[in-house]
């Protein structure tokens, strides 16, 4: 039979010429991760110079107790906080002489500011742009949209990069043009350091060192022996924990959004569905004490969670950083100098943040400004963003000859897991 039979899609060599898509008049970003610390953290500046620990009971300033303590600099690129210890001795009684006391001893750290910068993003041409206009009806906001979001995303990449290893990329690296390339405690210039805090699932506390790599080796014996069981993975017996790591260890409380945590935990999603495990002796618990509604924890594993003042808050960046042990020391997935945002990694052991009060240090101009460069007789534009900050993750360092460092305010863990629904040992 003669004629046209049906009509092709879009594109077709034949049957086709009329045929066209429709078209949105809308733009879709693609984010690789939602900005996250902006939502825990408003970013306090700090307040003193001087922070006592370890007090016993004392009132606490939302302020200074947040996970992370700002100091805008206009001047220089470093600042320096001090931290007196705890001081001890005991009383004397009655008519006895006052009984001499040691010195107060101080720890010190240090934040950092640098410039970050980022790609230079183009436009099209003019005439370009005008066979897309039907759908890009504002190709500079649209541009302007999708950088802000770069630089949200590039924030949150810098504190997981210094919660991690130690400070980020701007600060610590020692290959990236323009970065400080400065030594962390212990270290030398570039170096990073796991942080001083390290705890395994297998119920592994790592035994501290200042020397970066007496430190680095330690904490990779301590990983490699997480495996796939139940020994390595992450449940309620983990949490129990987490929450002992916060009290023998003295982690400072953290304030987020007014009320006051044990602790944050930045996780993989698999973990808080290893602890609301399907069948598990928590959902039980979790399913008697709320109405069974679809807010039920059991069936929300993906958003952040409470449980003995520890606030659960599973993130997808932090799984990009799974961790090697196959070397000499540990490798944090993409590490410093890879951008992480299209990363991928066959490795299964993955790093959670346990936060508390002041666990980062960040210098900063609270400035972010847009420069752009116009080509020859005004053919071509680039935008790039422009803004000044540094983390450092906030470890104690005596500078008084001693070999002492401490940190009252995070810790690292690894715990093995090869996704949700994946059972133990598969």
């Amino acid at each position: 039979m003669a004629g046209q039979s049906y009509w092709g899609n879009a594109g077709d060599s034949t049957n086709a010429f009329i045929v066209n898509p429709k078209l949105q008049k809308e733009i879709f970003f693609k984010t690789t991760w939602m900005t996250l610390i902006g939502r825990l953290n408003g970013g306090r500046e700090i307040k003193e110079q001087i922070m006592a620990f370890q007090g016993g009971k004392k009132k606490i300033d939302i302020g200074n107790s947040s996970i992370v303590q700002e100091k805008t600099i206009m001047e220089g690129n470093e600042f320096r906080t001090t931290m007196m210890e705890y001081l001890n001795g005991d009383a004397t009684y009655g008519d006895e002489a006052i009984a001499s006391g040691d010195y107060a001893q101080y720890k010190h750290a240090q934040g950092y500011v640098n410039q970050c910068d980022s790609p230079a993003w183009q436009l099209p041409g003019r005439c370009s742009l005008k066979q897309a206009a039907e759908v890009i009806t504002n190709p500079k906001g649209d541009l302007m949209m999708g950088i802000e979001r770069w630089v949200s995303e590039e924030i949150d990449v810098d504190w997981i990069r210094a919660g991690l290893m130690g400070a980020s990329r701007g600060v610590l690296s020692s290959s990236a043009q323009g970065s400080l390339g400065i030594a962390l405690p212990g270290a030398t210039a570039g170096q990073f350091r796991s942080c001083y805090n390290f705890y395994c699932s297998n119920g592994t506390v790592v035994s501290p060192s200042r020397v970066r790599n007496t430190h680095e080796a330690a904490v990779k014996a301590a990983v490699a022996a997480v495996g796939n069981d139940a020994a390595g993975h992450f449940d309620l017996g983990e949490h129990d924990a987490l929450v002992n790591l916060c009290d023998q260890y003295y982690i400072e409380p953290p304030t987020v959004g007014g009320r006051q945590y044990k602790g944050i935990y930045v996780t993989h999603r698999a973990l808080i569905w290893r602890l609301f495990s399907r069948g598990g002796s928590l959902e039980t618990l979790a399913k008697d004490a709320r109405e069974r509604a679809k807010t039920n924890p059991a069936l929300d594993h993906i958003t952040a969670w409470e449980l003995d003042d520890i606030l659960y808050v599973p993130y997808r960046l932090i799984e990009k950083y799974a961790i090697d042990s196959s070397g000499t020391y540990v490798v944090y997935g993409p590490g410093l100098d890879t951008d992480p945002r299209n990363f991928t990694t066959a490795n299964e052991r993955y790093p959670s943040l346990l936060m508390g009060g002041k666990s980062f240090l960040r210098g900063r101009d609270k400035r972010v400004w847009i420069t752009t460069e116009v080509g020859r007789h005004n053919k071509g534009v680039e935008y790039a963003a422009h803004w000044d900050d540094g983390w450092t993750r906030n470890e104690w360092d005596a500078k008084d000859g001693r070999t002492e460092m401490e940190n009252p305010h995070m810790f690292t863990t690894c715990h093995f897991d090869a996704g949700i629904g994946v059972a133990i040992g598969s």
